[in-house]
């Protein structure tokens, strides 16, 4: 580094004997001094106009970033906008959205509204047909000899109780014979305390209708084999085939407490 030093002094001093020896007289080397002295202000001042060339340059740069970061602004403030007529434009399909929900929910009951007031006026309408159809029809009384008195004998009807046995008697000829006074529409009360009492009652009905045990269970809805126990008083029966038994032999089982 030094010995680098001492070179360019060598040099510098070189340059200003050579200089010197250049200079042919003092008005010469007074020239040389000045000119010296004039390129070092115009070194001087260009480069103070270099600083002043940077700084306007650095201000136009700001300037021009200032410049750049308005017309953002200016972007920003549009996006904003745009952002607020998004959102509204929003709003505005929901309110339309629920508007029309509203009006499809009220169409749709008046439609189901309606829907039943029609059905209703056909089903009066129906009515109307169906009256006017079974009183146009002709009541037609069908007599078929032998037929019609066997369906009447065979339909459930109440019997006169006055001919049947109360309980205690010793047999059924002597039981019958016990109220000869009756007519055949007095009934009288009669307390059935056992199931032979009540197949006595079957018994004396299906005969009155001069029905066999066959054709006495069809009519009841049974099988033979049960009536024909229940005739002879089994106790063990279903209940339910009683009922049917008593009902199709027109027996009323009443029920009252003592």
């Amino acid at each position: 580094m030094a010995k680098t030093t001492q070179l360019t002094g060598a040099t510098s001093a070189a340059d200003i004997a050579k200089l010197l020896a250049q200079a042919t007289s003092a008005q010469d080397l007074t020239k040389l001094v000045a000119d010296l002295k004039a390129s070092g202000k115009a070194i001087t001042n260009a480069s103070q106009a270099l600083s002043r060339h940077n700084e306007t340059l650095k201000n136009s740069l700001n300037a021009g970033e200032i410049a750049r970061a308005i017309s953002q602004i200016s972007s920003t403030r549009d996006l904003a906008k745009q952002i607020a007529d998004v959102s509204a434009s929003n709003e505005a399909l929901k309110t339309v959205s629920q508007d029309l929900s509203r009006h499809s929910e009220a169409v749709r009951n008046s439609l189901n509204a309606k829907g039943i007031a029609d059905a209703l006026t056909s089903v009066n309408a129906l009515g109307d047909v169906s009256k006017r159809l079974t009183g146009a029809i002709p009541q037609v009384n069908l007599r078929l000899p032998g037929v019609s008195e066997l369906i009447t004998a065979a339909l459930p009807r109440e019997l006169p109780d006055d001919y049947l046995p109360r309980s205690g008697g010793s047999s059924d000829d002597a039981q019958g014979a016990a109220a000869p006074g009756h007519g055949e529409t007095d009934t009288i009360e009669l307390e059935i305390v056992s199931a032979s009492d009540l197949g006595r009652l079957v018994r004396r009905a299906r005969e009155r209708r001069h029905l066999s045990q066959q054709s006495f269970a069809d009519l009841a809805g049974v099988g033979r084999r049960f009536l024909s126990e229940l005739e002879n008083g089994k106790s063990t029966l279903e209940l339910g085939k009683v009922l049917k038994v008593a009902n199709a032999a027109g027996i009323s089982l009443l029920a009252r407490e003592r």
